[in-house]
């Protein structure tokens, strides 16, 4: 996992970004994982998943 700190330290309230890295996984847990993270009342922005391959 990946967290920036927020740019003004003074504002801490502001949105970072968040890079979450998984083990493999199928198509169907992804999504699942991605719709529970976008129903959190702290996500302010849109989640966006990117496929790693070897």
């Amino acid at each position: 996992m990946i967290q920036h700190e927020s740019p003004d330290a003074n504002r801490q309230l502001d949105p970072v970004p968040l890079v979450i890295m998984t083990h493999e996984a199928t198509e169907g847990a992804a999504k699942k994982a991605t719709d529970e993270i976008e129903a959190l009342g702290s996500v302010s922005g849109p989640v966006v998943r990117f496929r790693v391959k070897d």
